[in-house]
């Protein structure tokens, strides 16, 4: 992901400006960043919101630390002021789980104090290119949490800063900046997702020179809220398969619809017109006893064998309202028989982990059997079992969503 971050009060760009040989850098702020970002490539369960190239949009707050400026003979601390900045982004997802980005922001900030004086004044702006990771973690809902970090350079640039050592600092630099991100997204669909996350960067310690040509060493850090959302180029998925059946009607009542006491093939005739009056007409056939329509019970040989499918939306096991019909249809099977079985199947496709896999298969065996017992069906009339990614209708690459292996299949025993 590239994002540009823009605050309202600034357009300074990262160009034209001097890179010192060398910088100290804080080594609890560079600790903290870097654990965060080491904790990226821990192997928890996760899964992306959707693959391919996205943009994304957000605003935020940013409350920088008070920044210190240290030399030869002084040494002051500056308050700084919180600010408000926006950012818009393009980046890209690597696989199931990782997301990566390029990302460049702007933020100034006031400075409203100056330690040992009455009054402080000065301003800082600075500008970041960061290369950050971030691992989404899978969390059988919506919501899925990410933690991420990221290391870059950062244009640090100082305005009418004072006073400083009875001086004033209005000088830039390049440094190093490190970050750790943490945070969670909401997906609305495959396509659109919004995010919110905490950020803090750290910057190892500028290089000023002061108006009166004295050296001065800077630090700045900050804390970051983010609010965006994010669109993915990716799309939604391949159409999903909708919820159908897949088993074959007994032959014995393949023609005879349930809610008719005789089959169409059997309705009587409709009589020929008469047309010589001379001619006496034939006595009608007699039209069969008005009949109610009942459902014939289907023995226990008619109804076994047969086979449904139920399927779900990748990473879910909440039942859609098309695979209930299929479960009712699976549950007025079973009901339709005598001392009949019904066994679900649990299925998963192999875009998560195994044991994750497992899980969320497990899961929708059961949502189907909650289903069912709502339907009147007896729980005890019902077995689970599940498989995981184990058994796949369509054959895929670890990693790959597939419709079509994300099922529950009901079998009438």
């Amino acid at each position: 992901m590239v994002a540009i971050y823009v605050d309202a009060r600034s357009n300074n760009a990262i160009t034209g400006v001097k890179i010192p040989h060398a910088h100290n850098i804080s080594s609890l702020w560079l600790a903290l960043a870097v654990a965060l970002f080491a904790g990226t490539a821990l192997p928890i369960s996760v899964a992306a919101q959707s693959e391919g190239l996205y943009v994304s949009g957000a605003l935020g707050a940013v409350w920088p630390q008070d920044a210190e400026f240290a030399g030869l003979s002084f040494s002051s601390e500056a308050g700084l002021d919180p600010s408000v900045f926006g950012s818009i982004a393009l980046g890209t997802t690597i696989g199931e789980n990782w997301r990566g980005d390029v990302a460049l922001s702007h933020r100034t900030v006031d400075v409203n104090s100056i330690s040992g004086a009455l009054n402080g004044r000065g301003e800082i702006s600075g500008s970041a290119a960061m290369l950050n990771g971030y691992y989404d973690l899978f969390s059988g809902s919506n919501w899925r949490p990410y933690i991420g970090g990221g290391i870059g350079l950062m244009h640090l640039s100082t305005e009418g800063i004072a006073p400083i050592g009875g001086s004033t600092i209005d000088d830039e630099d390049m440094v190093v900046a490190v970050q750790g991100i943490a945070g969670i997204g909401y997906r609305v669909n495959d396509s659109l997702g919004l995010f919110t996350d905490y950020r803090f960067l750290a910057a190892t310690d500028a290089g000023y020179t002061t108006t009166a040509g004295q050296s001065a060493d800077g630090e700045y850090s900050e804390h970051r809220i983010v609010f965006g959302l994010r669109w993915s180029f990716g799309g939604l998925e391949t159409a999903r398969k909708a919820a159908v059946t897949t088993f074959m009607e007994p032959k014995a009542t393949a023609k005879k619809r349930l809610d008719m006491p005789w089959s169409p093939e059997d309705r009587p005739k409709a009589l020929p017109a008469i047309r010589n009056p001379l001619v006496p007409a034939k006595k009608p056939t007699p039209t069969p006893p008005k009949q109610v329509a009942q459902t014939p019970k289907l023995d226990k040989a008619t109804v076994a064998g047969q086979r449904f499918l139920v399927y779900f939306e990748w990473d879910r096991w909440a039942v859609t309202g098309k695979a209930r019909l299929v479960i009712r249809s699976a549950g007025e099977a079973g009901t339709g028989g005598r001392e009949t079985q019904i066994h679900a199947i649990g299925h998963a496709d192999r875009s998560g982990p195994a044991r994750y896999n497992m899980m969320l298969s497990k899961r929708r065996a059961e949502a189907v059997k909650a289903e069912l017992v709502k339907l009147g069906v007896s729980a005890d009339a019902i077995t689970l079992e599940w498989k995981g990614e184990a058994v796949p209708v369509v054959q895929t690459a670890d990693g790959v969503r597939e419709a079509e292996n994300r099922r529950v299949e009901i079998l009438i025993k």
